[in-house]
């Protein structure tokens, strides 16, 4: 027999050949290592129960917002409460004798206009239109004579050449025997503070004895001019023209001129009212 019938040739097939070597393609495969395997995350774990959080720019800014706008309502209301605070301060010290902003309540009596002493107590006396019932003296000629007298006692002056009825008393002008002249106020009780002096003056002195003359002379020409209920508010002279110049108020608030000659004869009525 032929040795090449017996023997075999060599499969040409390959499942034939991966057949035949088992072992060897097992001892080939790769071995992998525990230490590198990833291990699975635990299940109660953030990581695998909670997804990556990102923040969003548009929250982000609208956190902002909101953050200031919280803080300027704070400071809107710490604010108010301070101004409330001050107020209640400021109107418990004007309630107290003494104490007030250095010329702020003067200040605002005179439109915010600085002024002296005199002039604001001249202002605050005198009395206005309509006025009459709020005359706190007597206006008649009695009254007026005994102020005029009391007045020119004080100064040791030669006469008046005006009173005004004011508010508490009687603005009266005195002049002396240099020429120069005295504001005076008398007050109903009879006290005298003087005001200040004025320029020499040539106006004629009132007579004290005829008063009550030139009150009813007035008085009359007001009532024939249609103004009735009229009182006394103000005597003075004149060097030029009328002699006496008497303002009256009455009582349907109209304020009342006339002008007397020295012999108490009517040189003019102007009705105001």
């Amino acid at each position: 027999m032929d040795n090449d019938e017996k023997t075999p040739a060599p499969s040409d097939d390959p499942a034939g050949r991966d057949a035949g070597h088992p072992a060897g393609a097992a001892a080939e495969a790769p071995t992998e290592r525990l230490d590198d395997a990833v291990a699975p995350a635990p299940a109660g774990s953030p990581a695998a129960d909670a997804p990556s959080e990102v923040k969003s720019p548009a929250r982000s800014r609208n956190r902002r917002i909101l953050i200031g706008a919280g803080a300027a309502l704070a400071l809107l209301a710490f604010g108010g409460g301070a101004f409330a605070i001050g107020a209640a301060v400021a109107d418990d010290d004007d309630d107290r004798p003494g104490i007030h902003a250095p010329g702020s309540r003067d200040a605002d009596e005179r439109g915010g206009r600085p002024g002296n002493g005199s002039d604001d107590d001249r202002r605050d006396d005198d009395v206005q239109p309509g006025d009459a019932g709020a005359v706190s003296v007597p206006v008649d000629a009695a009254a007026l004579r005994t102020a005029a007298e009391t007045a020119v006692e004080h100064a040791s002056a030669e006469g008046i050449t005006s009173i005004e009825v004011e508010r508490g008393g009687y603005d009266i002008d005195a002049r002396l025997a240099d020429g120069t002249g005295v504001d005076l106020f008398v007050t109903a009780e009879g006290a005298v503070r003087e005001r200040g002096r004025d320029d020499d003056g040539d106006d004629p002195l009132i007579d004290l004895a005829q008063l009550g003359d030139i009150l009813a002379a007035a008085q009359s020409a007001a009532r024939d001019e249609g103004a009735t209920e009229t009182t006394f508010h103000a005597l003075s002279t004149s060097s030029s023209g009328a002699v006496y110049e008497v303002e009256l108020l009455g009582g349907d608030r109209t304020d009342v001129e006339v002008e007397l000659d020295a012999e108490l004869g009517v040189v003019r009525v102007d009705v105001d009212s």
